[in-house]
């Protein structure tokens, strides 16, 4: 069977989350028509979870969807991590100034939901079905 009469079938992706939005973003930049699946409505995945911080790999990877930007703007720039045992004494401190400078993009650190909501309209506009 050839590649042309594969892509005439939609692909099923099972899961909205950062994962399953870019395996839909990137299929559909090579021409493969999908569909993602989710049992969360849209309002629950742009609300559940906390912060998380993308690290300099994941913020240039994000260059290939055509979304660093995006979540660039979406979080903030984390400079310094510190952490501390349950009794509050610190543990470390990790410096993260030099980032963008060695690593070619900062840390950016930003509420779950803020960093889907880019991965959404993305995969939307490609024409990835929901």
């Amino acid at each position: 069977m050839s590649s042309q009469s594969y892509k005439a079938r939609t692909l099923g992706i099972v899961g909205a989350g950062i994962a399953g939005l870019t395996l839909a973003i990137r299929l559909r930049q090579f021409g493969w028509p999908v569909c993602v699946f989710d049992a969360r409505d849209e309002r629950t995945l742009l609300t559940e979870g906390l912060f998380l911080t993308v690290a300099p790999p994941g913020m240039n990877g994000l260059r290939l969807l055509g979304l660093k930007e995006a979540v660039a703007r979406a979080g903030m720039v984390t400079s310094s991590i510190e952490l501390f045992d349950e009794t509050g004494h610190a543990l470390a401190h990790i410096d993260q100034s030099d980032h963008c400078e060695v690593f070619g993009s900062d840390s950016v650190t930003l509420p779950r939901g803020l960093l889907l909501r880019p991965f959404l309209e993305r995969a939307r506009q490609a024409g990835a079905e929901r």
